[in-house]
């Protein structure tokens, strides 16, 4: 199968997605303790990517339980509103699956202590109690994909688990929902079927061991390197060599997914793949904020705009952020315009810039 023809396929499927469909891919495989969290607005197509997407290639059947209601097939959908203790034994139901939390703003401090336990090094979670006379513990060896709006889950969750963060764009909102209606029109899931049977196929294989985890070559692991190494951080990006292990890990999983890594096309999808993944959720302050006040003062043929109205904009964009000091940042930076009035904000920058010997900004 041409890569070209599987990149087509994904955006086909849901425009603008592509890193997103690649994951929930890979997580369907049911890589050891793989896990990866969406962040994005309602209605970006976070469920539509992942438990969709499932179904579609039967390996989510939300009928296909046991007597004791244990799901059967090989991705799961945990309950959205379930007491620690009825979480923790889904857990252990499921622990060889691919679990798919779609809400987890309702997940309680508990609930998320068994995620950090089960996504740990050894993958090893317990409940205990005061009456209990043993440990009852257990090991995850399944994958997890987690779906939320803005909830920011523990940072030690949030460490094991790629981060996948899409922000409104209106642009690109109208875009894919007119890219969806003719996805529906033009009945394109039958004519991408070709496509969508492969993979179906080279999942069912790797769920059932026989395909293994590809392994990297010396120079291939070079490759991933100078990808990591090119990317440009913004200032706030922190980088550990766990991150390494991320990035060499989705390589070995394209590797597993389709076959070999010989086509540069293939290499160009990694690159773009980690890369996204690299600066996902981490924002540029300064630039975001000049990039709202340009493109404001643009359509409305402006040359200026209150503070006000920009931190508005701004909030209205990064939901999930506090930006109070993103424009006072930007202007210290002198990356906005002189004409942004206020006085009080500019003198308060003007004391930091003139620590750095920056020239002054206009009141």
């Amino acid at each position: 199968m041409i890569i070209k023809q599987i990149i087509n396929a994904l955006d086909n499927y849901s425009y603008g997605m592509r890193p997103l469909l690649w994951l929930s891919l890979f997580a369907m495989c049911q890589p050891k303790r793989f896990s990866f969290i969406n962040y994005g607005a309602s209605g970006y197509g976070k469920s539509y990517c992942t438990i969709e997407l499932a179904k579609k290639l039967n390996f989510y059947v939300p009928d296909a339980v046991d007597e004791n209601d244990v799901g059967l097939s090989p991705v799961v959908v945990a309950p959205n509103d379930s007491t620690p203790i009825a979480f923790f034994q889904f857990l252990v139901n499921h622990s060889d699956k691919c679990i798919i939390i779609d809400d987890s703003i309702k997940l309680s401090k508990k609930h998320i202590n068994f995620l950090k336990e089960a996504l740990g090094e050894t993958g090893m979670f317990e409940h205990t109690t005061t009456r209990d006379t043993y440990r009852q513990c257990f090991e995850f060896t399944g994958s997890m994909i987690i779906n939320t709006n803005e909830h920011e889950l523990d940072d030690a969750v949030m460490t094991r688990s790629y981060i996948n963060k899409y922000y409104y764009d209106h642009e690109l909102f109208t875009l894919k929902k007119f890219k969806a209606r003719e996805y529906i029109r033009n009945n394109q899931w039958d004519k991408d079927i070709d496509v969508w049977s492969y993979l179906q196929d080279r999942i069912y294989k790797i769920i059932h061991n026989e395909i293994d985890l590809y392994e990297l070559n010396d120079s291939e692991l070079d490759k991933v390197y100078k990808t990591i190494d090119s990317v440009e951080y913004c200032f706030d990006k922190t980088f550990s060599l766990r991150d390494d292990k991320k990035y060499i890990y989705i390589t070995r999983l394209f590797g597993t997914l389709l076959g070999s890594l010989d086509d540069n096309a293939i290499w160009n999808e990694i690159e773009n793949i980690i890369k996204h993944y690299i600066n996902s959720g981490v924002v540029d302050k300064s630039k975001e904020v000049i990039k709202v006040f340009d493109n404001y003062c643009n359509k409305y043929e402006r040359k200026s705009m209150s503070i006000t109205k920009l931190k508005e904009l701004l909030e209205v964009k990064f939901v999930d952020h506090k930006i109070d000091n993103w424009i006072e940042e930007a202007i210290t930076l002198k990356i906005l315009s002189k004409n942004i009035g206020n006085s009080r904000l500019i003198e308060k920058c003007n004391t930091v810039q003139n620590k750095f010997n920056i020239k002054k900004l206009s009141k």
